[in-house]
């Protein structure tokens, strides 16, 4: 029996941990993920990472700051989780599907040229090619929406 396997994106992971399953309300959401992740059940990609983990903060006087400033959820990425869990997309297949799939949505003339090149720049289009090239089902919070044209959606891609 194959089993299903799960790709989530960046707002699954923020959502829940300033929502519903915050760290201090549900501690063991977090365990079960990485045990789910153990189990090779859930993953995530490098780009959703780099979402979830702050930019480098500039101080007062324009200069950088190379010490982030972190909530709980980048701190719980960068000690907690397996580095596996997020992983790398640089694969033949997974190349090969995102650049299919920037096709599809660039010959797409419902959405403004802007929303295409957000798509393209953006952790949401290397999530998609991923889940296409190894045949993983997306956990988004995003809702389809026929009529988007500011924005590509995932369940619309």
């Amino acid at each position: 029996m194959i089993k299903t396997q799960y790709l989530l994106d960046s707002n699954i992971f923020i959502e829940a941990s300033r929502r519903y399953y915050h760290f201090d309300i549900c501690p063991d959401f977090w365990s079960i993920l990485i045990e789910q992740h153990q189990n090779e059940r859930i993953f995530s990609i490098e780009p959703v990472k780099a979402e979830i983990l702050p930019k480098k903060q500039k101080k007062k006087n324009s200069q950088e700051d190379d010490t982030p400033i972190y909530d709980r959820l980048a701190l719980w990425v960068k000690g907690k989780t397996p580095k596996s869990l997020f992983t790398n997309c640089n694969d033949l297949l997974v190349t090969k599907s995102y650049k299919e799939i920037i096709q599809s949505v660039f010959a797409n003339p419902q959405y403004r040229n802007e929303a295409k090149e957000e798509f393209a720049a953006i952790a949401d289009s290397w999530l998609v090619a991923y889940a296409h090239a190894h045949a993983m089902t997306i956990v988004s919070h995003e809702n389809n929406s026929p009529d988007a044209k500011k924005r590509v959606l995932i369940p619309a891609v």
